[in-house]
């Protein structure tokens, strides 16, 4: 499936809007504690010829920029975790806040309260949140956005359902998706009704007997099939996923009083949490704006920095390191950090 690069309706906000529009970088800038990327371009700023002002460096540009929209420029890579919680709580309180947050985000999913926690700060911090998606944000990651006043997808950015990870009985650090027993008790109930229809009819024609018996038989047989079925399912086990999907309910209900971003409120919070078959379930931009009430595709300058931050996550990723990457985007260009 291609990227949905262009779309009629991902026009950029109005400078009337609430939510601060950034302006983050140019497609020559390199990472300076990072692998450049694939061309890279020298990091040194050019020389100025005669009568001309030298030029600032991109982090004093960035900073600039962040002044003049009153937005600060972040960005978590990694794991939702509490680690993570505890970066974002260090960045808010090391640096001079502006008045809204741009958050670049990238995450495979993580701790339902952690991304809570994370949210929460944000928005205790700021008043306007944009979130940008540039790669994967499932999970965990979505309910963050619940948070934001706007949502940039990019063009390989997705989110997912809002489906609490359930670690696994007698594994290690394996987790199952919450909507693997739901899913697998509907299955077997549409199966259990199909079977009983299909022993019915066979037995009612094919013996000519009466329909009450032709019934009776059949619930037998649909009875003795399913049941051995039906034995292998935990009711603890059940009650526990059904508690941690109501904590994504709940979670989620509260994160979207902040900005109202769900387009269909409590509808479409129960289609992130129910509608979905699975965990890895891509929810593209074209989808989300289904979703949620204010998503548009990033500008030219924002897939820049799209296209850093994913070199970025790919080598982070590698790593296996549970320790989320979170810091201002200024530090990608040689700022100063938190």
């Amino acid at each position: 499936m291609g990227a949905d690069v262009t779309e009629s309706d991902d026009a950029l906000p109005s400078a009337g809007d609430d939510v601060a529009q950034p302006v983050i970088l140019a497609d020559s800038v390199a990472p300076v504690s990072e692998p450049a990327p694939a061309s890279p371009v020298p990091s040194e700023s050019p020389q100025p010829t005669k009568g001309e002002a030298a030029p600032l460096p991109p982090h004093e540009i960035l900073q600039q920029l962040e002044d003049a929209l009153e937005t600060d420029f972040l960005y978590y890579i990694g794991e939702v975790n509490r680690a993570g919680y505890s970066a974002v709580t260090a960045i808010c309180d090391g640096v001079k806040r502006r008045k809204n947050a741009f958050l670049a985000l990238i995450t495979t999913g993580g701790d339902p309260d952690a991304a809570y926690r994370i949210a929460r700060c944000l928005r205790h911090n700021y008043e306007t949140l944009t979130i940008f998606t540039p790669g994967l944000c499932k999970s965990a990651g979505t309910l963050i956005c619940l948070s934001a006043n706007e949502i940039v997808v990019g063009d390989e950015g997705e989110l997912g359902p809002l489906d609490i990870q359930i670690n696994k009985p007698d594994e290690i650090l394996e987790a199952g998706s919450g909507l693997d027993v739901g899913e697998s008790l509907d299955i077997l109930k549409q199966n259990t009704i199909t079977t009983f229809e299909e022993f019915l009819v066979e037995i009612r024609f094919a013996n000519g007997i009466s329909t009450k018996t032709a019934a009776e038989l059949a619930a037998k047989l649909a009875i003795g099939i399913f049941t051995p079925i039906y034995g292998q399912i935990d009711p603890l086990r059940y009650g526990e996923i059904q508690r941690a999907m109501r904590v994504a309910r709940l979670y989620g209900e509260r994160l979207n009083q902040y900005g109202k971003i769900l387009k269909h409120g409590v509808t479409s919070l129960n289609r992130l949490i129910n509608s979905y078959p699975s965990h890895t379930f891509v929810i593209d931009r074209k989808e989300a704006k289904e979703i949620f009430g204010k998503v548009r595709a990033p500008d030219q300058q924002e897939r820049a920095m799209g296209r850093l931050l994913a070199s970025m996550a790919k080598s982070h990723n590698a790593q296996h390191v549970s320790q989320p990457k979170v810091d201002l985007v200024r530090t990608l260009l040689g700022g100063k950090g938190t």
